[in-house]
């Protein structure tokens, strides 16, 4: 990431496989491959958005963060002219002059588990047979891969600042990041019928809820230092505790809850 070099100035241009980095702003030029037609998230938007295939329509390797290595067959073309990000990568670099030895994702192979040895035990075709754990069904049974053979356990301090409701904010917001990205509208359309829950919603206490005059499927804003947010569907629920209300994607802050009027909620 461009904020972790503090030295690598001049940037003219920034290739983005999926998602919108903070960084889109430091360089002259900046493109993204996006899976779905996005809409604008801020005012830091990359000057060309190409269309990229999804999981269903490419082929390759994953790695779960269990280490359970899958390969993963391509369901369905991708539409139209659409190419996966593999594919774009080597029209790309054929169009700067550079030239891989690469046609499929399967040529990648070789190159992948030289550089990392926890794949020289497997091939794209044993992977197509079955998924495959590597360093087995469990890690150090008898020591760690230390000179000595034992785990090292850094001393963490904390220091944190706690947020206090107050009679202007009285409520602490809560989050954790989305599990679906900031896709399209078309996206978002089905995250309710496939979670149970609206793309933008609000988690509240029964009792605060009542307190506010609030039902389920009623739309508010929050209301925050740093601004607001709005419309978000009401869900009143006993997993946030009093004083407390979730939303994803948002950030811990103190806010209050104001219903929204009809033009806002339009």
């Amino acid at each position: 990431m461009l904020a972790e070099k503090p030295g690598l100035r001049n940037v003219r241009f920034l290739l983005a496989l999926g998602g919108f980095p903070v960084e889109l702003d430091k360089a002259e030029f900046t493109v993204s491959t996006q899976q779905f037609k996005p809409e604008k998230p801020s005012d830091v938007f990359p000057d060309l958005v190409i269309p990229t295939a999804c999981w269903a329509e490419k082929e390759g390797s994953l790695t779960n963060v269990d280490r359970l290595v899958q390969w993963l067959e391509r369901a369905v073309k991708p539409p139209g002219s659409v190419k996966t990000d593999f594919d774009f990568l080597l029209e790309l670099a054929g169009c700067l002059g550079v030239s891989f030895p690469y046609r499929k994702p399967e040529d990648v192979w070789g190159d992948l588990s030289s550089r990392f040895p926890v794949y020289r035990n497997f091939s794209p075709e044993l992977l197509k047979a079955k998924p495959e754990r590597w360093g087995g069904s469990s890690l150090f049974r008898e020591r760690f891969a230390t000179k000595d053979g034992f785990a090292r356990l850094p001393r963490l301090s904390l220091k944190a600042d706690f947020l206090k409701a107050d009679e202007r904010y009285p409520f602490i917001a809560v989050t954790e990041p989305r599990l679906f990205g900031q896709a399209s509208k078309i996206a978002s359309s089905l995250v309710e019928e496939v979670l149970g829950k609206p793309y933008e919603y609000v988690e509240v206490n029964p009792a605060d809820a009542g307190g506010l005059g609030l039902k389920s499927g009623c739309l508010v804003k929050l209301v925050a230092d740093g601004g607001e947010r709005l419309p978000l569907k009401v869900l009143v629920s006993s997993m946030v505790p009093r004083g407390v209300v979730f939303t994803p994607d948002y950030g811990v802050r103190r806010v209050r809850i104001e219903k929204l009027r009809g033009e806002e909620a339009g």
